[in-house]
């Protein structure tokens, strides 16, 4: 029970939440801003509509730095693994990987949905997606080298 209550609490208190929030907010209330940045975003060249691919590509590069975030080495395995704290990084960096999953899934609908994005929805969906697998993206790296420093402070 402790273990879905640390995946529900790093889920809802997360950047990649408030990304969410404003992504839902701002496909209720549609802001005139967003319909004119869609309708210059389907007007503008090719390879601008195929961003919505990148939450794609960054759980493709997620789930390796997943395995190396939580099982760094053979030889430094033991000392992460005893770390106290060892249980809520692992909770998060599973509910990182399904926010990945669900960001690459939201941007591919959109994608195929509008693929200019002249609709102003499906070009919020997709900013939202990229936004939030960047900001997943970078919280890996950071949870990455605050493992290796981790690391080599308690084997010192």
């Amino acid at each position: 029970m402790a273990n879905v209550a640390s995946h529900l609490r790093g889920a809802f208190v997360s950047p990649e939440m408030i990304v969410i929030a404003v992504a839902l907010y701002m496909l209720v209330d549609t802001p005139e801003m967003v319909v004119r940045t869609a309708n210059a975003i389907a007007a503008g060249p090719d390879v601008v509509k195929y961003i919505a691919l990148l939450p794609a590509g960054v759980l493709i590069w997620s789930i390796p730095e997943a395995k190396s975030i939580l099982l760094p080495g053979e030889d430094t395995k033991a000392l992460l693994l005893n770390w106290p704290r060892y249980s809520y990084l692992k909770s998060r960096v599973v509910t990182g990987l399904v926010f990945q999953l669900l960001f690459a899934t939201v941007a591919f609908f959109a994608w195929a949905y509008s693929p200019s994005f002249s609709v102003p929805k499906s070009f919020v969906a997709a900013s939202m997606s990229v936004i939030g697998s960047l900001i997943c993206g970078a919280t890996f790296v950071l949870a990455s080298i605050t493992v290796r420093g981790i690391v080599k402070r308690v084997s010192t």
